[in-house]
């Protein structure tokens, strides 16, 4: 078996992306730079800005990045159905390849990204998950001013909130409710825990995954996809993992992404309508 080796992989899907995608190019050619053997794939779809150029250019001049066209997503109507086909296929991927590393990292390259990467703290959060490989398969960024994806979180005992069930409220005044006390409330309140938190699901823009047990993982569930229920592909992943390692992810409280406009936390009414007055109208 000719097995290709790395330290880490990265696996991105992009669109639209043309300026923040390049947050992570630098990150990818600095670890390289230290004798961290890299490997960069992304993702690409139907792009209506400079994105697919920016990523071909890139790819053409670095050998440890890779560009696959992910139109085939496009089938599926529902942007949570096309980010679990789309990752889904980043991962059989790398294993019909046989690309193998000691890290999977999962990252997204929009806004969250729009940041200053701290390389120190990402090493010392890779050296973390190695260490503590019989607890963990894997660790998530937190993000500045708030965390935010709340949609893929799930700590036991604490958040096991129906997020998507609570996004999809049509009526003004009881979404933001509803949104206060299970994602606002909760936002602030995992932000303002100063230390790791293990959880069986969380990604939050950016995470890292040990390799094997990523791989043992699974985006499509079965029953789920029989049933039509849709369920976050974060959530689908982790939780096949944690059911069969046991193990947990970690939300670090060392390396931090940046919150999107979109994911902030609203503590007034006023400021929530007003948000979703402007949505309806320049989107």
């Amino acid at each position: 078996m000719n097995l290709k080796k790395f330290d880490i992989i990265f696996l991105c899907l992009a669109k639209n992306v043309e300026h923040t995608i390049k947050k992570l190019f630098d990150f990818h050619l600095k670890l390289n730079q230290n004798n961290i053997n890299s490997l960069l794939i992304i993702g690409e779809n139907n792009s209506e800005d400079n994105t697919l150029r920016v990523i071909n250019e890139f790819s053409n001049k670095n050998k440890n990045t890779i560009y696959l066209d992910t139109s085939l997503i496009n089938s599926y109507k529902n942007r949570i159905e096309r980010l679990t086909h789309g990752r889904n296929y980043l991962k059989n991927f790398i294993f019909e390849k046989k690309y193998v590393s000691k890290f999977i990292s999962i990252v997204d390259v929009d806004e969250v990204i729009n940041c200053e990467l701290d390389f120190k703290s990402f090493i010392g959060l890779l050296k973390n998950l190695e260490a503590n490989k019989n607890e963990l398969f894997g660790v998530s960024a937190k993000s500045k001013p708030y965390y935010y994806d709340m949609l893929n979180l799930f700590i036991e005992d604490y958040y096991e909130k129906d997020v998507l069930r609570v996004q999809t409220n049509k009526n003004l005044y009881k979404s933001y409710y509803l949104r206060k006390i299970n994602i606002y409330k909760y936002q602030k309140k995992i932000t303002n825990i100063k230390k790791n938190i293990k959880a069986i699901s969380a990604h939050n823009g950016f995470c890292v995954y040990l390799y094997d047990d990523y791989i043992s993982g699974n985006y499509l569930d079965i029953k789920d996809e029989e049933s039509k229920q849709i369920i976050p592909e974060h959530l689908v992943l982790n939780n096949s993992i944690h059911q069969k390692t046991k193990k947990h992810m970690l939300v670090s409280n060392n390396f931090f992404v940046k919150t999107p406009r979109e994911h902030m936390p609203y503590f007034k009414f006023y400021e929530f309508a007003l948000n979703k007055f402007f949505q309806y109208f320049y989107r």
